[in-house]
């Protein structure tokens, strides 16, 4: 995902922002909530905009900040609620990367918008049947929408999980196949950039911040280690490169004896990952120590 944005829309209550703010933090990248940038243009908040400019104003100032949007690269965005119900909004955001509409029950929305204050569309005693009605009218339009995850029953971390796992699979830049086996699955993930990003993946595998040992050859080391190590480090990882000699003949126990010593004294243990950098020799040997 190096430069496609993740547009998240979706009707109001579903976790536009919270969710988007979670994804821009783990995949740190700058977060943009529609309704906070008109909010901070205009000067006035959405219901007063609503209040004393009527709603088509609004949906304008919706409609030219989707153009503006479109036009930028490797951002994580929150629209409005209705923002994409107009086609040609829908077209812009579409083509800047890939859009997933959050979804949730009317009375979820409804129980989580029970003290809101802020919302417009929703002046009115009976909430719940409000919002069936909105997301009636709204349906075709999310519809049209090929991607969409679920918030309900989900914290924030399930559903941005989700949507990370989500953006990857439809970027034009990466492919992720799943390998299932008896024990359980792994997925395989094959693009551009993903050193940079390889020590958040881990982080959200499971695998805990900490030493790690990255092995690799002198070759590769000095061609492409850096950027690696600075992905790991950026996410919490302490990386220790440790490196093996290029050719069959050093596919030897004393390699991998080699390998044990410079692990020892960097004081990595059982739970530390080891990272491969490369094939052959460094494959096998990093595979073979790490199990």
């Amino acid at each position: 995902m190096t430069y496609q944005n993740i547009v998240l829309t979706g009707f109001m209550g579903t976790g536009k922002t919270v969710v988007g703010k979670a994804v821009a933090e783990r995949l740190g990248r700058i977060f943009i909530d529609m309704d906070e940038v008109i909010q901070r243009k205009t000067g006035k908040e959405i219901s007063a905009i609503f209040a004393e400019d009527g709603e088509p104003a609004f949906r304008t100032m919706e409609a030219e900040l989707c153009l503006e949007l479109s036009q930028e690269h490797s951002v994580i965005i929150a629209t409005g609620g209705g923002a994409l119900v107009s086609p040609r909004n829908r077209e812009l955001m579409s083509r800047s990367g890939v859009v997933i509409c959050l979804t949730a029950s009317p009375d979820e929305i409804a129980q989580r918008l029970l003290m809101a204050t802020d919302r417009p569309l929703l002046a009115t005693a009976d909430r719940t049947q409000r919002i069936t009605a909105l997301m009636e009218q709204r349906a075709a339009a999310y519809s049209a929408l090929p991607h969409h995850v679920s918030t309900s029953g989900q914290t924030v971390e399930e559903v941005a999980d989700a949507v990370i796992r989500l953006a990857r699979r439809v970027d034009p830049h990466h492919t992720c196949t799943t390998v299932t086996h008896r024990e359980g699955s792994y997925d395989i993930l094959i693009g551009e950039g993903l050193m940079a990003e390889a020590g958040e993946l881990m982080r959200r595998a499971g695998l805990r911040p900490g030493l790690a040992a990255v092995v690799t050859n002198p070759q590769i080391r000095e061609s492409h280690a850096a950027r690696l190590v600075s992905g790991l480090r950026d996410a919490g990882f302490q990386p220790v490169v440790v490196e093996v000699p290029e050719g069959e003949a050093y596919k030897t126990l004393g390699t991998m004896a080699s390998l044990y010593d410079d692990f020892v004294a960097a004081g990595l243990d059982r739970r530390s990952p080891v990272i491969a950098l490369g094939g052959g020799v460094v494959g096998d040997m990093a595979g073979f120590a790490a199990a």
